[in-house]
């Protein structure tokens, strides 16, 4: 589908992108794009949000859902430990005061 279509360059060269063209293209409000100038033009690419590229991109790696666990138990051992050392360094300077 191809659109061309004239719009004015506002304040601070601002650019209001028609809505018809943004609802096709699933350009949202707050959402990002990539503005690039080949030779004397000015393309509009948006960048997909990272939740849409995790259920709709390309996949380019693969886990099992047992990997996934087991980092998780183990950043969660980590996360522990840091915490129970953090309350004994505190613990040992009560002592000490």
């Amino acid at each position: 589908m191809g659109f061309t279509v004239e719009v004015r360059v506002g304040r601070k060269r601002t650019i209001v992108i028609p809505k018809a063209i943004a609802e096709s293209l699933g350009i949202v409000e707050g959402g990002r794009v990539v503005l690039k100038v080949e030779k004397d033009k000015l393309i509009i690419e948006p960048i997909p949000d990272a939740v849409w590229l995790a259920l709709h991109g390309e996949k380019i790696a693969e886990i099992s859902w047992k990997e996934v666990e087991e980092i998780s138990v183990a950043e969660q051992e980590k996360y522990i430990g840091a915490v129970r050392q953090k309350a004994s360094m505190k613990e040992e300077k009560h002592v000490e005061a």
